[in-house]
């Protein structure tokens, strides 16, 4: 009887089945401008008036420069020795991108991110956040 109690209920309830598979929200943005001479490059994050994230790189790209930009933050690198975009574990509300070679400012602006949502472990079992865009100068 009880048994029986407890489906109903479960039934009466949307009782649903959530799978277990790890996501993050996650931003990526494409960078498309020239990257490819030499020098001291730097990439600035900002969300708002606060930095967020700060990357220095040398190019040609070696593979043992740290293409970290703080704990939740990366550079992609291309085979070719430059940078192609720039990775990170959250969405923010307003992000915008500084770039400069031998402190010359290539690009300072506003990144435009359009962003989808999703939910990977089923319905009602959580949002997953990604978003895109392109930095282009």
């Amino acid at each position: 009887m009880m048994v029986l109690l407890g489906l109903a209920l479960a039934s009466q309830a949307g009782c649903r089945t959530c799978t277990l598979m790890g996501y993050f929200d996650s931003v990526y943005v494409a960078f498309d401008g020239d990257l490819s001479r030499g020098g001291s490059y730097e990439v600035t994050l900002k969300e708002g008036p606060r930095t967020v994230g700060l990357c220095a790189f040398e190019v040609p790209i070696t593979s043992d420069q740290d293409l970290t930009c703080g704990s939740s933050m990366a550079l992609d690198p291309t085979s070719d020795g430059t940078v192609r975009g720039v990775g990170m574990f959250w969405v923010p509300e307003d992000l915008r991108i500084a770039i400069t070679r031998d402190e010359e400012v290539l690009v300072d602006d506003v990144v435009n991110l359009e962003y989808t949502e999703d939910e990977p472990n089923g319905k009602g079992c959580g949002v997953r956040t990604t978003g895109e865009g392109t930095l282009s100068w």
